[in-house]
């Protein structure tokens, strides 16, 4: 009996190409396995073999002939390509490989002609557009093909994003033929009927986009702010709103695609424009979308720095008193929102009233410490900003114990009572 084949089906579902094939079905698997071992170079990242082998089959280039296909695999890189695959199914240690590597070579890269405002800029709207995407079409990474090195073809996907003259020379920098050839990246160059809507309506669209965000639901903009504000990974997302990598890269793709849809439609009630120009509007719109993004966000004032402050605590305190031994949850609970005092509790629970208090304090301070670091791990903030803050913490405790357990289910810590009872 003879062993299974399984990438090949998976590749034979996915490809074009069918002529330069083996004949021999064992060598076609052969080829296919390599492929793989040289794609992950003994860091598979978790990804299935099948998941990376369907991903090459459909960015293969077309059947040119006396080329085998065992030689088109020789020229790819495929290793870079095993990364990009990984990226777009959000694997969070090749996301991080990817930011920790290639995003932070292509910073070194533009420092050599381009100002650290221009170079914020440009990378932040590299790494959206390389890992959710300016359209509904998703990453730009996934059109990656593997014909040059990652690290070139990342360094194309910026200098499209620069201003005329600003790509880097000497090592590294890319002639104009392989700016304007390179895996075929598309390139629109001036356009007047664009340079004239932009002049006439990008007023419109900033004004549209400050309402939209004005609008947005607090935990979408919250998330966005720390995207294009404080240029936090997704990783770093995860940890603040207490997901997974791949959950609050997603929540991310989706307040982004909704401020775009609601922006778009606010434009069209509010402009004009015959359906060929607002079109051509709607290309510019997804290509500053992001940079206006980041300038409306940050234009915020130390008064909704203290809001935006605020609901992190309250999100940091309300996962501590979740997490909280149900013993001290419940004393809380009834000194809080039942309002007890210590002696009335210690009529509930037997005990005397020095005790009670004492234990009410260890409690207090319990959630105060956990809370505090909680908020340390998650927070951007460097040691000054964050010992500014403690104040904040601490004067704004109680009331916030209060509110939070007051909308918790402690219906199970009144049952318990009353069993007591």
């Amino acid at each position: 009996m003879k062993p299974p084949k399984p990438l090949t089906p998976v590749f034979l579902q996915h490809t074009k190409r069918h002529g330069d094939l083996p004949a021999d079905g064992e060598e076609l698997e052969r080829l296919l396995k390599h492929a793989v071992d040289r794609g992950c170079q003994g860091k598979p990242f978790g990804l299935a073999d099948k998941v990376f082998v369907g991903y090459v089959a459909h960015r293969l280039p077309p059947t040119e002939e006396g080329v085998t296909l065992a030689q088109v695999f020789a020229k790819m890189n495929l290793e870079d390509l095993y990364l990009a695959c990984a990226c777009v199914h959000k694997v969070p240690e090749a996301i991080a490989t990817l930011e920790a590597h290639h995003l932070t070579e292509l910073r070194t890269w533009l420092m050599r002609t381009n100002s650290v405002s221009v170079v914020d800029e440009v990378c932040q709207n590299v790494r959206i557009q390389l890992l959710v995407g300016l359209t509904p079409a998703g990453p730009r990474l996934a059109t990656y093909r593997g014909n040059s090195t990652l690290q070139h073809w990342i360094n194309v996907v910026a200098s499209r994003l620069l201003p005329p003259g600003k790509q880097p020379s000497g090592n590294g920098s890319l002639p104009a033929s392989l700016l304007d050839a390179l895996e075929n990246i598309p390139f629109q160059g001036p356009n007047s009927e664009i340079e004239l809507i932009k002049r006439r309506f990008m007023d419109a669209f900033r004004q549209a986009l400050s309402d939209v965000l004005d609008e947005l639901p607090k935990e979408q903009r919250r998330l966005l702010w720390y995207y294009y504000v404080k240029r936090l990974t997704t990783t770093k997302l995860g940890k603040i709103i207490g997901k997974d990598q791949s959950t609050a890269s997603r929540k991310l793709a989706l307040a982004r695609e909704a401020v775009y849809e609601k922006t778009k439609r606010l434009l069209k009630e509010r402009l004009s424009l015959a359906s060929k120009e607002f079109d051509s509007f709607l290309a510019e719109i997804q290509s500053i979308l992001d940079v206006s993004l980041s300038r409306i966000l940050g234009e915020t004032d130390d008064e909704e720095d203290e809001r935006r402050f605020m609901d992190d605590f309250h999100q940091a305190l309300s996962d501590v008193l979740d997490g909280l031994p149900k013993e001290q949850r419940r004393l809380l609970w009834h000194y809080y929102v039942k309002r007890l005092t210590a002696i009335e509790l210690g009529k509930k629970i037997g005990e005397d009233q020095l005790t009670v208090s004492r234990r009410l304090e260890l409690a207090r301070e319990a959630v105060y410490e956990k809370t505090k670091c909680l908020l340390k791990e998650r927070l951007p903030l460097d040691s000054t900003e964050f010992e500014s803050l403690l104040a904040v913490i601490e004067s704004n405790l109680d009331v916030s114990i209060s509110q939070i357990l007051g909308e918790m289910d402690d219906e199970d810590d009144e049952t318990d009572d009353d069993d007591k009872e």
